[in-house]
C-alpha cells in the first residue's frame, strides 16, 4: 500500500507524497479521508482536512497557521480509508523526527 515518502510545507498546507501509490490515491469508502492530524510549532496536533491530488495528499487545519508535523493513524486502531489504485491501504506514519521542508 501507499507509504509515506516525504512532506513539504506550502504556506498553511502540508503536502504529503507517497510511494507505492500506483497512479493515484483514493478513499476506500468515497468519504473524506480520516486519520490525518497536523501540528504547528507548538507541537499540538489537530484533526486535518485532507484532499487527494493524484499521488499526494494536501492537509490543512484552521487551528494550525504554520504546519510543522503530520501524523496519520499514529497510535489509532481505526481502519484508514486512504488506499492506492490497487485497493491497498496506506500505512500509519508520523513526521515528528524528520526535518521540515518549506516551499
Amino acid at each position: 500500500g501507499p507509504l509515506f515518502e516525504r512532506m513539504k510545507i506550502d504556506g498553511r498546507s502540508a503536502i504529503i507524497h507517497f510511494r507505492h501509490a500506483a497512479s493515484k490515491l483514493k478513499s476506500s469508502d468515497g468519504r473524506p479521508l480520516r486519520g490525518f492530524q497536523l501540528a504547528g510549532i507548538d507541537g499540538v496536533f489537530h484533526e486535518a482536512e485532507a484532499a487527494i491530488d493524484g499521488v499526494q495528499v494536501i492537509l490543512n487545519s484552521a487551528k494550525v497557521a504554520e504546519p510543522k508535523n503530520v501524523r496519520f493513524f499514529f497510535g489509532d486502531n481505526e481502519i484508514p480509508n486512504l488506499i492506492n489504485q490497487a485497493g491497498l491501504p496506506a500505512s500509519p506514519f508520523t513526521t515528528e523526527s524528520l526535518p521540515t521542508v518549506r516551499q
